[in-house]
């Protein structure tokens, strides 16, 4: 069976600075790595790739109001251009040598967050996420072009309350939605256009030192036509995903 795994790892330093009345700026270094593993067992094809880490930067503003819990944000991640990753392609006769693409671009961002207490015992909260996916290319010598995702926009509606001293409760809904570029299929390795996702969590105090925390979440993917050999012509549709997080918080006096 044919099989594909692109994974991203990344780890940020941020410092912040308070200039005024309500008003930060914070920013800092990021360091990404990508990983992939693309098999074609029908083609007797393996692809491998390792980015190695890179750096880029994070810059933003926030302004807060502490006494009704507001709090708006915004902040620009830089695209992180890979100049040491390595690819490897292994074909029936062997592998390949490893060469250095020079497409291996994480993508930028722009998040905008807001959220802010309508009442003394429940909060609203709102974000968006712009990412720009269409430099992150994934293509081989020999196999071609093995994943190219597309930008896109994802956001984020929710309220919070607060039950009691021990309870608290939250519930939502997302939206993402790729940027339409007019082709008739999508690739095999995202085959969906868009989700749409509506979660619900709850936390529980048990004690000073232990807190439990739960959420479920039920995602719906947009139906869509998966660029898949031979044909390039496989319906993906009517499909859903569930999530379940359980989770414990302890705090050492």
């Amino acid at each position: 069976n044919a099989g594909a795994k692109v994974t991203s790892n990344e780890t940020a330093i941020l410092a912040s600075r308070s200039i005024g009345t309500g008003m930060k700026v914070f920013g800092g270094l990021r360091m990404n790595q990508f990983k992939a593993t693309i098999d074609r067992p029908f083609a007797s094809y393996k692809y491998e790739l390792d980015t190695g880490t890179s750096t880029g930067f994070t810059i933003g503003a926030a302004y807060e109001v502490p006494q009704i819990l507001l709090r708006a944000s915004i902040q620009y991640n830089a695209e992180i251009k890979h100049s040491k990753a390595k690819e490897i392609e292994t074909i029936s006769t062997g592998a390949l040598a490893a060469v250095t693409p020079d497409d291996m671009v994480a993508p930028s961002s722009m998040i905008i967050k807001l959220r802010s207490a309508l009442s003394p015992r429940m909060l609203a909260f709102a974000n968006w996420r712009s990412s720009q996916y269409s430099k992150f290319k994934v293509t081989g010598a020999v196999g071609g072009s093995l994943y190219e995702p597309t930008s896109g926009t994802d956001y984020t509606l929710g309220v919070a309350l607060k039950v009691n001293d021990n309870l608290n409760v939250l519930v939502g809904t997302a939206k993402g939605q790729s940027t339409d570029d007019g082709s008739p299929t999508v690739n095999a390795l995202a085959p969906f256009k868009g989700t749409s996702t509506n979660f619900l969590g709850a936390s529980f105090k048990v004690n000073d030192s232990l807190e439990l925390n739960a959420s479920y979440s039920l995602s719906t993917f947009g139906d869509a036509i998966a660029a898949v050999p031979p044909a390039n012509a496989a319906p993906f549709t009517d499909n859903k995903g569930s999530r379940v997080s359980i989770g414990t918080k302890i705090s050492f006096w």
